[in-house]
This record gives structure tokens, sequence and C-alpha cells, in this order.
């Protein structure tokens, strides 16, 4: 038993489409999907969503950094540490 395969264009259906047509109704279903998105989003919309995008790679940049910085700071600490274990050390035996 064959099954038929009914695919709705919008404009009539056609019934069993070759390979090319099923790629033919999908692109042109997909340009019009995105015709009609752009025609509905305002420019300014866009524009907006774009800068939002771009803060927030930005924001996760500046905190990369800061983490960073801070792993740094606590390194050049913990080697201020030492060094002062170790001169304090050197002045004990010095002494001695």
């Amino acid at each position: 038993m064959k099954v038929n395969k009914i695919i709705s264009t919008g404009i009539g259906e056609i019934t069993n489409p070759s390979p090319n047509e099923l790629r033919y109704i999908l692109n042109n279903h997909v340009l019009n999907s995105s015709n009609k998105l752009e025609r509905t989003v305002p420019a300014d919309v866009l524009e907006l969503m774009a800068e939002e995008n771009s803060n927030k790679l930005e924001r996760s940049i500046l905190a990369d950094s800061m983490e960073l910085m801070e792993k740094e700071n606590s390194r050049q600490r913990s080697y201020s540490i030492l060094k002062t274990a170790q001169d304090m050390y050197n002045s004990v035996m010095n002494l001695l």
C-alpha cells in the first residue's frame, strides 16, 4: 500500500512531491518567514538586541579579567607572605 505525501504550500497542495519540489517549497517557506520577521521587527529593536549581546560579551570579558587579576593578587600576597617569613627566618638565624 502506497502512502501519499501531501504538502501544503500556502497556495495549494502538492501530492507526492519530488525531492527538488520539497527543497523549493522549504526554501520559499524559510525565505518568506525571514522576510516577515524582518518586516515585523523594527531596526531599532534589532540594534538594541545586538547592543545587548555586545554588552554581555564585554561583561563576560571584564569578569574574566577581574578573576585573573584576583588570582594574580592572591599569588603576589602569598609570595609576599613567604618572603616575609623567609626574611624573619634569616634574621633569627643571624641572631643565633
